[in-house]
């Protein structure tokens, strides 16, 4: 599925589980990693950056150094002032398949991301991202005492069935070969758009949807793998956030640009929304045409 995962931290995640992700990641099929450490570059008088950068590098390398004796292979690297293109161009050079951010979420997109990453780390987005959220202080002892994360429990795959969310479907495929325990296709039937002028028609869309829906299923199953499907009314954003956390989730897959791309753009992906909301890690799939060869400029 991947072959290696950048882990970017800041200070604003320095409480990044960064051993419990990597444990967990390993389920996926990683083992290489990129850390890097970002440091927001500031003019203010009197700040030796050299001297900070100094300080960051050695936590760093004591980090890369455990995990390596872990049996991971980590480069790690400390980054000052890179803008969002900058670290995508470094994740390309470094043959990264993943980018995994730490997140506090309940925030503006904006926010979501680490340091000087903007949304534009989403809308410019050149390989799958994997939002993490990070465990607040109140959070129950018994989750904080993992030793990974399990992102393989329950994996929720919200589909629009636009091309984007195909081409995330890819992406599930090749995650139900690593053998989740539980996997479910979900579709979310607008109410914004069906309400009122189309609720006569709710029953003919649900089975068009399903039909749709167990297409998917029968590409993508595999023994020994429960594969459910689920339709639900409302909306989306809250219908995919509340199904998460009523069934447990420990992983959503979606694509990051749906049908209305236009509307998206304006008023924020359902997607993004999702990552906002939820305290499910997720992976944001860019579209096929958002992908760049390595050698790009």
């Amino acid at each position: 599925m991947f072959n290696k995962a950048m882990i970017a931290i800041d200070f604003r995640t320095v409480s990044f589980p960064l051993l419990k992700c990597v444990r967990g990641l390993k389920e996926l099929g990683i083992k290489n990693f990129h850390i890097i450490r970002s440091i927001e570059h500031t003019k203010i008088p009197g700040i030796n950056i050299g001297a900070i950068k100094t300080f960051f590098q050695e936590e760093l390398d004591r980090q890369k150094d455990f995990l390596n004796t872990r049996g991971f292979n980590v480069d790690a690297d400390i980054l000052v002032g890179m803008a969002c293109k900058e670290i995508n161009s470094l994740a390309i050079e470094n043959n990264c398949e993943l980018m995994v951010f730490g997140s506090h979420g309940h925030t503006r997109i904006s926010e979501l991301l680490i340091g000087n990453i903007t949304c534009d780390t989403v809308y410019n987005q050149v390989m799958p991202i994997l939002l993490v959220k990070i465990s607040p202080h109140y959070q129950k002892k018994s989750f904080i005492s993992k030793d990974k994360y399990e992102f393989l429990n329950h994996v929720v795959f919200p589909t629009d069935f636009s091309k984007n969310a195909d081409f995330a479907a890819l992406f599930l495929k090749s995650l139900i070969s690593k053998g989740p325990k539980k996997v479910t296709l979900l579709h979310i039937q607008n109410k914004t758009t069906i309400s009122p002028h189309l609720s006569h028609r709710l029953e003919e869309f649900n089975k068009t949807d399903k039909l749709r829906l167990e297409e998917l299923k029968e590409v993508i199953q595999k023994p020994d793998v429960n594969i459910n499907i689920e339709i639900l009314y409302g909306h989306p954003v809250k219908e995919i956030v509340r199904f998460s956390k009523a069934n447990q989730a420990s992983l959503i897959i979606m694509g990051s640009q749906g049908r209305g791309f236009l509307q998206e753009v304006f008023l924020g992906s359902v997607s993004q929304n999702v990552a906002r909301c939820s305290d499910v890690p997720i992976m944001l799939v860019p579209a096929p045409e958002r992908k760049i060869a390595k050698n790009s400029p």
